[in-house]
């Protein structure tokens, strides 16, 4: 639930932006579901 809300916060997606590469193509959403289809449901 803790990150639900924060792919919500501009901030917080801002804050992770800057830690990419300029050229990376980041979608923290799709991510997100990955880690919850991969990890998260596996626990």
């Amino acid at each position: 639930m803790n990150m639900e809300l924060k792919l919500q916060d501009d901030e917080f997606l801002g804050d992770t932006e800057m830690l990419l590469r300029p050229d990376e193509n980041y979608n923290p959403q799709e991510a997100w579901e990955l880690v919850k289809k991969e990890l998260i449901e596996k626990l």
